[in-house]
Formats: C-alpha cells, structure tokens, sequence
C-alpha cells in the first residue's frame, strides 16, 4: 500500500510538471525565440513561467520545456528589465541531470525493493525421549509391577 501511495504521488509530480511550459516536444518552441522578443510574445510562444526573478538590471524566467529523450528541461530566459526584451536563454541539462538522479533515488525503493528477510530454518522436531530403564531386581519400590513386588517382598524377608 504505501509503495502505491508513493507511486501515485510520483505520476501526480510528473504530470504536474508536463503541464508546465506546454507538455510533451516543447523544447522545440524555443527554436522559434530571438533576442529582442517581448516579454508578451515569449509569453504567447511558451505560456506562463513555472518561476520569475526580478531582478533591477534583468528579469528571469523559468520554463521546464519537455525535450524527447531527455526529459523535462529546465530553461532560462533572461529579459532586460528596462525595455522588457529577451536577451538570450539557455537551457540547463546539469540541473536536469541532477533532478534525475533524485528521483532515481526516490524511486530506488519501488523499483529496486530489498529482498524479503530470510526464512528461520527448519530444524527437525525433538527427539522423543528414551523410555526409562527399568529397575534391576534387587531395587524394590511401589511403582512396581506385582511380580516384581512379589520378588521385592521376598527380598525383604
């Protein structure tokens, strides 16, 4: 049950985040980005930011633009402040990489669980005791049989 609660939780991120920057091939889109694009047409290309900074000098945005066999990309877009133009971008695949790798982490339970406790061994039931040796002749008490009573009297006398 709780590997499927964290399963669950996973695909919710995963699609949460191919929700952001326009799903699945977006990284194609900022094939069509140029320096001096406003904020309003980058905005039109690409949708809204997951992040903004904003900063005196420059404002930055942040998309995670799904790239094919890769995976979701972060990527920066560096506006200047004063006149509200694209400067230039880049995209991050160190930061991808590094997301990656923590899920694979997170994932390593899931996909890698540890095997299960070993079982105790078997070990055979106890041997049942030997039965008790009986008495020699010449030991008499009243736990024995009436000839060997008869035998014990005849001792005594």
């Amino acid at each position: 049950m709780e590997r499927r609660a964290l399963l669950l939780a996973v695909l919710a991120s995963l699609l949460a985040c191919a929700g952001m920057g326009g799903g699945l091939g977006s990284a194609a889109k900022t094939a069509a980005l140029s320096a001096g694009m406003t904020m309003g047409d980058t905005h039109a290309l690409l949708g809204p930011p997951a992040e903004v900074y904003a900063g005196p000098d420059q404002s930055v945005w942040k998309y995670h633009l799904h790239q094919h066999w890769v995976g979701f990309v972060p990527h920066y877009l560096i506006f200047d402040s004063r006149t509200q133009t694209l400067r230039h971008w880049y995209a991050d695949h160190a930061e991808a990489a590094r997301a990656q790798q923590q899920w694979a982490e997170v994932l390593q339970p899931i996909t890698n669980p540890p095997p299960p406790p070993a079982a105790p061994p078997v070990t055979a039931p106890a041997a049942a005791a030997p039965p008790p040796k009986p008495k020699p002749r010449d030991e008499c008490d009243e736990h024995h049989y009436i000839e060997d009573q008869i035998h014990c009297r005849r001792m005594k006398l």
